[in-house]
């Protein structure tokens, strides 16, 4: 959709003389692309020196900011006015007034691994805060699962139901495709997914060109969605494709791949629709990889079958019994 409703103002810290809402960043939107929140200031005072891995424009809505420098000097910032603090930057916000608003905006979006705060001991609440809130954010998953639906005349072979063996890509056509991110850190998946819907002479003709498959959707959301969780994409394929009667797969990829050998980088953000199909109302704090890209046959190193009890999704050999 043009125009959606992405989520709402979420506290993310609050003391006796300080307060911030995120209104769209990692905490409230589950988006890492930028991060949106209003802080307000209730006595004076200060944070400690920060130095910042993203550019930070801050809007100041009342009362007045100061920013020390690491050479004694410092600019001040009066309401009205924006100020862009550069990638990299040591500083010090300083709070000569109370009753100070501003409006900060990054980006990428704020995350604690992108802000070194040079904690004192009477404020490591707020880092702790800020860590807790982030934790999903930060815990990435590395292998990716994408679930195809296979047209009803391909056949797996029972040995290859049992055992979950790779299949010859050459001998799948596939029609329709599900984005599936899942992380195996110890033997514990730790995210969740989203289906993408693939046309069959699309990802044929990826297949036999080399070149990267893009789901219809693609040009609209700029991405191919994604998830982590396997338990997830049971619950994802049951919301969104019990009505298709044809076999199900799940393709098997990581991060890795996509970055290294095709140059593709994978977003993690909230769940978002597909299509005209609106998300599970249980899924707001899913944490999606959402793929900026299309998805190169040459990365999928395994394909796993899919088990269904007539209609419904009940397991994936090998992915959701591990």
């Amino acid at each position: 959709m043009p125009v959606t409703v992405v989520g709402k103002a979420t506290n993310v810290v609050k003391t006796d003389s300080f307060a911030i809402d995120e209104c769209a960043g990692n905490v409230a939107t589950k988006d890492d692309r930028m991060s949106l929140a209003r802080v307000w200031v209730s006595q004076p005072g200060q944070e400690p020196w920060l130095t910042l891995g993203y550019d930070e424009w801050i809007y100041c809505c009342s009362g007045r900011l100061v920013f020390g420098l690491p050479d004694g000097s410092t600019v001040e910032l009066k309401a009205g006015e924006t100020a862009l603090v550069d990638k990299g930057t040591r500083f010090q916000p300083r709070f000569p007034e109370a009753g100070t608003s501003y409006i900060p905006v990054c980006i990428p979006a704020f995350r604690p691994d992108r802000c070194v705060r040079e904690e004192a001991s009477c404020c490591s609440g707020v880092a702790k805060r800020l860590a807790a809130l982030h934790t999903k954010v930060e815990d990435a998953p590395e292998v990716l699962y994408h679930m195809v639906l296979l047209p009803a005349s391909f056949v797996l072979g029972s040995r290859r139901r049992r055992h979950a063996h790779a299949i010859d890509a050459c001998a799948c056509r596939w029609r329709h495709t599900h984005a599936i991110g899942a992380t195996l850190r110890s033997g514990v998946a730790t995210t969740a997914s989203i289906p993408a819907q693939c046309e069959q002479p699309r990802w044929e003709a990826a297949k036999s060109s080399g070149e990267a498959y893009f789901p219809p959707t693609f040009d609209e959301e700029g991405f191919t969605h994604a998830t982590g969780v396997p338990s997830r994409l049971i619950e994802t394929a049951n919301h969104f494709y019990q009505d298709s009667e044809a076999p199900w797969v799940c393709l098997r990829f990581s991060r890795t791949a996509l970055r290294k050998q095709c140059g593709i980088i994978v977003r993690d953000e909230r769940a978002m629709p597909v299509g005209s199909k609106a998300v599970g109302e249980n899924w707001s704090d899913w944490v999606c990889p959402h793929v900026v890209g299309g998805i190169p046959p040459l990365v999928v190193d395994a394909v796993f079958p899919m088990t269904r009890d007539g209609s419904k999704f009940v397991s994936i050999d090998g992915v959701t019994d591990v």
